[in-house]
């Protein structure tokens, strides 16, 4: 009898932050839309050019964010700030304590669960994820900015 009741409740159990349609990993901006480009210091610093790319899990081909890119150059990680979509790694700029990469979680697909990058303090002082060359491919956004 307690064997049914361990069945019946593990099938109820469902894995945390892997569901796509779910809102943590659901995408707001569909490819006619547009996102306002973030100007601060670190834009003006950078050639005053962004570009929305795409960032995907290279594994799977699935969108794991959407991330503006300032200036020219390879990718090498991924600010905090400059994060868009999806709400669930937008909002970990807000959610960091005291600038600290202790509490946040790895970059990874939430399709196949490959380990994109990890959490890092640049020297600037900025919250990012340090990317793994390899595991992630980009592509530009449909995603207009403005």
């Amino acid at each position: 009898m307690n064997a049914l009741r361990i069945i019946a409740f593990m099938s109820e159990i469902k894995p945390k932050n892997l569901d796509i349609a779910g809102t943590e990993y659901a995408f707001r901006y569909g490819s006619d839309d547009t996102v306002k480009i973030k100007k601060d210091i670190f834009f003006r610093e950078r050639e005053k050019t962004a570009e929305m790319w795409d960032i995907c899990c290279q594994a799977c081909g699935s969108k794991v964010l959407l991330y503006q890119k300032d200036g020219r150059g390879k990718l090498h990680r991924c600010y905090l700030n400059r994060i868009l979509d999806p709400p669930y790694y937008a909002n970990l700029q807000d959610s960091a304590i005291e600038n600290s990469k202790k509490g946040m979680p790895v970059l990874k697909c939430h399709n196949c669960n490959e380990i994109l990058g990890y959490p890092m303090l640049h020297r600037e002082g900025r919250l990012a994820f340090f990317l793994l060359q390899g595991k992630w491919k980009y592509k530009k956004s449909k995603v207009k900015g403005n």
